[in-house]
């Protein structure tokens, strides 16, 4: 559902994006070309045309910052909800991937099925030791 939203604000930026380059057509065809393309320019005729009161610039610059910063907020929860579903699928497959283990103590379970003693260095069952005197 985020990334509908999402699109759909990206329509909705490219309209306030024309809005503002047809705002700086006004003064300069090729200042509103070039801003259509790089965001430079738009910020320096925005800045320069402020208070022209023929350019009238105001409410489309406002309104393509706030749209910008809504999407950026939008991005990182779309990236983090992203991230967030990975590493819970991750640590699920882990999970079903890690043999179980028979017997809590293992110590226990080597000397009932095959009379030895569990060695952790080999993580094995091994016989024990007898030692030899002389």
């Amino acid at each position: 559902m985020l990334i509908v939203i999402y699109l759909l604000l990206m329509l909705l930026s490219l309209v306030l994006w024309i809005w503002l380059t047809r705002r700086i057509w006004r003064v300069s065809p090729a200042a509103a070309g070039a801003s259509f393309f790089l965001l430079l320019p738009a910020i320096y005729w925005s800045w320069k045309l402020w208070n022209d009161p023929a350019a009238r610039i105001r409410v489309p610059a406002i309104a393509n910052v706030v749209i910008t910063v809504v999407l950026l907020v939008m991005s990182y929860r779309i990236g983090d909800t992203a991230v967030q579903d990975f590493l819970q699928r991750t640590a699920a497959s882990r999970k079903q991937m890690q043999p179980d283990v028979p017997h809590v103590d293992l110590n226990a379970w080597c000397q009932e099925k095959y009379g030895t003693q569990f060695d952790p260095g080999r993580n094995a069952c091994v016989e024990q030791k007898q030692s030899v005197t002389k």
